[in-house]
C-alpha cells in the first residue's frame, strides 16, 4: 500500500471518531490512493499517524504556518500573502512561516513579514519571493519589508523591476533582525536599485548573496541609514551597465559596520564606482575577504571613507582611471588602519 493510502486511511478513521462517533479508533485500509476534501482534526492525545517506516506522528505544528505552491506563481504570491496576514505574533509567542519549493509573485505588493515571525524557504533559487514594489523617497518599501525581531532565511528575493526605485529586501526602525543564507536581487531601469535596505535597523547577515544593478543615479547591494550592522562570509556587489552615468555602491553606509571574510564589489561602468563608501563618521570594520571598485569613467576605489577604519587582512582593487585607489581617506576623515593585506594604492 502506497505512503498516500496508509496516511489517508488513518485520517479517514480518526476523522469519523472525531465527527460522528460511528468509528472509534478502528483503522482502515485500502489498496488505492484516497483523497480526503475538507479539514481533518486529531482531537485525542494518543491518536497520530504511523508512517510506514514507523515514524508516528501524535502532533501538528502549533506555530508555524507552511505555505505550498499550489497554483501559479501569482496565485501563490497571494496565498503567500494571506498566510502572513493571518499570523498574530509576539516576542513571547514567535511564529515559522515556511515556504515550500516555488515561485511566489506578489506583484506590485509588499510581503510585510511581522514581528517576530521568521520566514524559512527550502534554499536559495528553489524558494523564490519575487515582485515589483516601486518605491520612492516619500514611501520607501521593498519586496519583503521586515519588522523586529525577524528572520529571513535560505530563499531568494528579487525585484524584478519597478516604476519607481527597486528596493528587494527593505526595513525601517527595526532591531534584531538577521538574513541567512538568502539570494537579494534588485534590477532597476532609469531608477535606483537596492538588494538590501536597512533604514535605521541593526541586522546581521550571514552568507547573503545581494546583488543590484540599474542604469539610474545609483545601484546599491547594500544601503545603510543610521544603525549598525555585521556581515559575515556574504557576497555583495553593485553594477551600472557600460556607458551609463550612475554610481555603484556594494555597500553605502554612514554608520558603523562591520565585515568578516565578505566579497564586495562595484564596477561594469558608470562613473563612479566604491566596494565599500562610509560616508560619514561611522566606523568600519573589514577584516578578511575582497574589495573591489572597477570600470567607473571617473573614479573608481575599493574604500572610500570619511570616518573610521580598520581595515585587516583584506585584499583591495581598483582600476578603471587615473583616480583609482585602494582606499581613499577621504575629508582628514579621523583615522584609517590598514594591516596585513594586499592591493592597490592607498591615499591617507
Amino acid at each position: 500500500m502506497s505512503e498516500k493510502a496508509f496516511i489517508s486511511a488513518i485520517l479517514i478513521s480518526i476523522f469519523f471518531f472525531a465527527t460522528s462517533g460511528m468509528v472509534s479508533g478502528a483503522e482502515l485500509s485500502f489498496s488505492g490512493d484516497v483523497d480526503i476534501e475538507g479539514d481533518v482534526s486529531i482531537t485525542k492525545a494518543d491518536k497520530g499517524i504511523t508512517y510506514p517506516n514507523g515514524t508516528r506522528q501524535t502532533g501538528w505544528y502549533s506555530r508555524t504556518v507552511m505555505v505550498s505552491p499550489l497554483g501559479s506563481p501569482t496565485e501563490n504570491g497571494t496565498q503567500l500573502l494571506d498566510k502572513m496576514d493571518g499570523i498574530t505574533a509576539s516576542s513571547a509567542n514567535p511564529w515559522l512561516l515556511k515556504l515550500e519549493p516555488g515561485t511566489y509573485d506578489i506583484g506590485a505588493n509588499t510581503l510585510t513579514v511581522k514581528p517576530y515571525v521568521h520566514v524559512e524557504g527550502s534554499g536559495t533559487g528553489i524558494t523564490v519571493i519575487r515582485g515589483n514594489p516601486a518605491s520612492t523617497p516619500q514611501s520607501l518599501t521593498g519586496v519583503i519589508s521586515c519588522g523586529d525581531g525577524t528572520e529571513l532565511r535560505r530563499l531568494t528575493v528579487e525585484n524584478y523591476g519597478a516604476s519607481g526605485d527597486s528596493n528587494a529586501v527593505y526595513m525601517e526602525n527595526a532591531s534584531n533582525v538577521s538574513l541567512i543564507e538568502i539570494t537579494a536581487r534588485a534590477t532597476a531601469v532609469g531608477n535606483n536599485a537596492v538588494a538590501i535596505y536597512l533604514n535605521k535597523s541593526g541586522t546581521d547577515l550571514f552568507r547573503v548573496n545581494a546583488q543590484a544593478s540599474s542604469n539610474g543615479t545609483f545601484s546599491a547591494g547594500i544601503y545603510s541609514l543610521s544603525t549598525g550592522f555585521s556581515a559575515t562570509l556574504c557576497t555583495i556587489s553593485a553594477s551600472q551597465p557600460v556607458g551609463a552615468t550612475g554610481d555603484s555602491y556594494g555597500v553605502h553606509t554612514d554608520t558603523a559596520a562591520q565585515f568578516h571574510g565578505c566579497t564586495i564589489q562595484a564596477g561594469g561602468g558608470g562613473s563612479y564606482t566604491y566596494g565599500i563608501l562610509n560616508g560619514t563618521s561611522g566606523y568600519v570594520s573589514v577584516v578578511g575577504g575582497i574589495v573591489t571598485g572597477s570600470n567607473g569613467s571617473v573614479w573608481n576605489h575599493a574604500i572610500w571613507s570619511a570616518g573610521s577604519l580598520h581595515c585587516r587582512g583584506t585584499e583591495l582593487s581598483s582600476q578603471g582611471s587615473d583616480q583609482s585607489f585602494g582606499i581613499l581617506n577621504a575629508n582628514d576623515a579621523s583615522s584609517a588602519f590598514f594591516e596585513g593585506g594586499k592591493g592597490d594604492p592607498i591615499r591617507l
